[in-house]
C-alpha cells in the first residue's frame, strides 16, 4: 500500500485521537456540568440504568435531589453532594435503603446517608 492509502484508512483514527486529546485538555469544571449530573439523577435515567431500583428509592433520590440545592447554596457543595448520591446508585439498586430527607431539617451536612462517613 502506498502512504496516501494508509493515511486515508487511518484518518478516522487520527481524528478520534485528536478529539480524545481535546476532551482531556478541557478544564474539569467544563467537563462536569451541573445539568449533566442532574440529568443522570433523573428518574428516567435511573430507571433505565437500574431497572430493579424500587420506586420508593427513586422517589427518595428525587427528594434529596430537590433538597440538596436548598440546603447547600454553594454550587460546589451541591455538586459534591449530588455526586456522592450518584455513587450510591448501585448500592441503592441492590436494596440499600435511602431514607427521605427529614422535613424542616435545618441542615443535612452531618447526614451519613449522603456524606458517607457521618459528615466528618
Amino acid at each position: 500500500m502506498c502512504r496516501e492509502q494508509l493515511q486515508r484508512i487511518n484518518q478516522p483514527t487520527i481524528a478520534q485521537e485528536q478529539e480524545k486529546q481535546s476532551n482531556i485538555e478541557k478544564p474539569i469544571n467544563e467537563a462536569i456540568k451541573p445539568a449533566t449530573l442532574d440529568k443522570r439523577l433523573s428518574p428516567e435515567i435511573i430507571k433505565q440504568n437500574y431497572p430493579t431500583m424500587p420506586e420508593e428509592t427513586i422517589k427518595n433520590i428525587q427528594l434529596w435531589r430537590e433538597r440538596l440545592p436548598v440546603q447547600y447554596q454553594d454550587p460546589i457543595k451541591v455538586q459534591f453532594a449530588l455526586g456522592r448520591l450518584e455513587k450510591k446508585l448501585p448500592s441503592l439498586a441492590q436494596g440499600e435503603y435511602l431514607p427521605p430527607p427529614k422535613p424542616n431539617s435545618p441542615t443535612i451536612q452531618n447526614n451519613p446517608e449522603i456524606n458517607g462517613d457521618g459528615g466528618r
